[in-house]
């Protein structure tokens, strides 16, 4: 057969058992279940949806759909930049679980896919052989156990291209393939492409001692390999630069390795992942490391053959030995997730052991070529392995959930109030809403301005401020959750609320409704920016909750209290602080994507208060750029005189 045609097969296979799997389980688009699971549903099935309606309004810079704001560059950097979605992007329909599905199968044949190509390339040759191990490995333990991980997949199918890209800019002193699969790993998810970039140089060095043909060669080769990485580098800058940005801001910038050198679990414990059936590990189990058992004995077989060099084998087993080392030792572990420790979901970079030995079963096993029957009937058992172990994966481990039909029923409710809350730009419009009963990033689901948010990508600073004002969180360091509350609607502008119970009093209404919710209009609500008193700049920072937001409110209002000792809301007080504010607040005359322009009526001298994050906001008054003030820690301040006011604020 033609190498097309092996090519194809090391594609429709794993399709074909991944479908089995979908089957077996309901999944869309053979079922109502989905894979929107855990993180899926949480954070990457809002983001991608959120990105969709960015990437199709052309505001990629900055979103307003969560927390009180965030660069949305770098949270796609992290997320949802795979190239793959593109083919969502583009549809004249709403992202939904079932397309996402039907994406997550087809990274799996391209992995196979991939490492077809790979063994190919290194191999100059075609054969059953490549299937056997391309379906090993679309289909090992790492890929199976992180199938709800939709990001890192990518960089799964892409290193196979990037090493046969480094092998041919060694051999060949040809770049570009190089170039080509580093940069659009890197841009699709920076986090796992970090780990391949390691893995990069490891490889190198090997492929350096292994055909070692001088120090000289050595030095030019070096050079070539770093240039070349370099650019991949520069030429994602542009995502690049928001992403360090952001990550520099969060919780985990600031961990640092505090513990002694240990091992994780024992040899027996590792040796047993290498086994099929294992349960998956997604709580800091032991690292999911399973390619084949038959794979594992001809890596083993592979060191005992005479055929291959020495120096190849010892050099390839160091490698090997290496890689899985450091899913045990926690030093090394703390390298490789970027100078933390994972979050749960371990070994994140483990497909790499799964390439390597691969990679060498494949050697093995083509040095017994002139055994014909044998390499086809050992072939057909490594593919039989892999299905029986995916399919037992499938039933016991996989996470599905009938979220399918529940999405679309809620979309179908707040569609009937898309006219209410989602703010039209073009017009000036500006402020928030909310599930009552709250769901992480439901507004990057749903596409309103919404303020519960769950990224790896949020600020040390934002996730500190909300926990002052002891609002609940699902993951810690990383998001943050909307709760009803009078004062905070206020303060916040967030002035629809959809919610399944019934809410009409003194400060709100309900003005529409559907099948299954109520849509409640807030009457007390602030703008984004509003001149408030110079007190709001000594913010009691000992208070928490209730009182917290109670001391910034009453502060920025030079009012009596408004939450009481009791809890409860003195709601005459409320109204009146919000009418005093609200004949200061901003006039929007324009929004254009991440830039809010307005006019300003100050009455005297006081602080521009301005409800989105100080470290992204700049601001100017009458076209002069002026010093911002961080208020509460969080918020964004800046001195104003009276006068009417002409107000830039800008976020990036």
């Amino acid at each position: 057969m033609k190498k097309r045609t092996y090519f194809c097969l090391s594609f429709l296979i794993p399709v074909l058992i991944i479908s089995v799997g979908f089957i077996m389980c309901k999944l869309a688009p053979f079922g109502e279940k989905s894979l929107m699971a855990i993180d899926a549903w949480g954070q990457y099935f809002p983001m991608l949806r959120e990105m969709r309606r960015a990437f199709l309004n052309g505001n990629l810079g900055y979103s307003f759909a969560g927390g009180l704001g965030f660069n949305l560059i770098a949270q796609s950097a992290y997320y949802t930049n795979s190239p793959l979605w593109l083919l969502l992007y583009i549809m004249p329909f709403d992202i939904t679980p079932v397309g996402v599905d039907l994406i997550v199968m087809l990274r799996f044949g391209l992995a196979g896919l991939s490492f077809s190509i790979w063994l190919s390339e290194q191999f100059d040759e075609g054969s059953i052989r490549g299937v056997a191990f391309s379906v090993a490995y679309a289909l090992c333990g790492y890929t199976l156990a992180f199938i709800n991980q939709f990001m890192w997949m990518d960089i799964v199918l892409l290193t196979p291209f990037v090493i046969a890209g480094l092998l041919r800019l060694y051999n060949k002193k040809k770049p570009l393939l190089y170039i080509i699969a580093l940069t659009t790993a890197i841009f699709s998810n920076f986090y796992i492409a970090y780990m391949l970039c390691i893995f990069c140089v490891l490889c190198f060095i090997a492929i350096s001692i292994i055909n070692f043909k001088g120090y000289k060669n050595m030095i030019f080769d070096g050079c070539r390999f770093a240039v070349a990485s370099l650019i991949s580098g520069i030429l994602n800058l542009p995502v690049l630069i928001p992403l360090v940005r952001a990550i520099s801001r969060t919780v985990a910038v600031d961990s640092s390795f505090n513990y002694k050198p240990e091992f994780y679990h024992s040899a027996k414990e590792m040796a047993m992942r290498f086994f099929p059936f294992q349960e998956v590990s997604l709580e800091y189990d032991a690292p999911n490391l399973y390619f084949g058992i038959l794979c594992v004995t001809l890596v083993i077989f592979m060191f005992f053959i005479k055929s291959i060099p020495a120096k190849a084998k010892v050099v390839s087993g160091l490698l090997l030995a290496f890689l899985i080392f450091s899913t045990n030792f926690n030093i090394l572990d703390y390298i490789w997730h970027g100078f933390h420790f994972p979050n749960q979901l371990p070994a994140r970079q483990s497909f790499l052991i799964a390439f390597v030995a691969l990679t060498l079963a494949y050697l093995a096993l083509k040095e017994l070529s002139s055994y014909k029957v044998f390499t086809f009937l050992l072939c057909c058992l490594i593919i039989t392995e892999t299905v029986a172990n995916t399919v037992i994966t499938f039933k016991n481990d996989v996470r599905a959930t009938g979220i399918h039909t529940s999405l679309l029923k809620l979309q179908d409710d707040i569609d009937e109030f898309e006219e209410y809350i989602v703010p039209d730009f073009d017009e000036n419009e500006f402020f928030r809403s909310e599930l009552k009963t709250c769901r992480d990033n439901g507004g990057q689901l749903y596409g309103y301005l919404g303020f519960s948010y769950y990224s790896s990508t949020m600020s040390a600073k934002a996730y500190s401020f909300f926990q002052h004002l002891k609002l609940p969180i699902y993951a810690k360091n990383v998001s943050v959750r909307y709760e009803y509350n009078p004062v905070f609607n206020a303060l916040f502008g967030v002035k629809y609320i959809i919610s399944d119970t019934h809410i009409s009093d003194e400060l709100s209404s309900v003005i529409a409704s559907s099948e299954n919710m109520y849509l409640i209009e807030n009457k007390a609500v602030l703008p984004v920016a509003f001149v408030a008193d110079k007190a709001v700049l000594d913010i009691n920072e000992k208070y928490t909750g209730k009182a917290y937001l109670n001391d910034i409110f009453t502060k920025a209002a030079d009012c009596d209290d408004i939450i009481l000792s009791n809890g409860m809301i003195d709601t005459e007080e409320l109204s009146s602080a919000v009418k005093k504010l609200n004949a200061s607040g901003i006039k929007i005359t324009d929004i254009s994507g991440a830039k809010i322009s307005g006019t300003i009526e100050v009455k005297e001298d006081g602080i521009l208060f301005i409800s989105l994050p100080y470290e992204d906001t700049q601001v100017k008054i009458d076209g002069n750029e002026v010093q911002e003030i961080e208020i509460a820690g969080y918020l964004c301040g800046a001195y104003i005189s009276a006068g009417i006011r002409k107000i830039e604020i800008k976020l990036h």
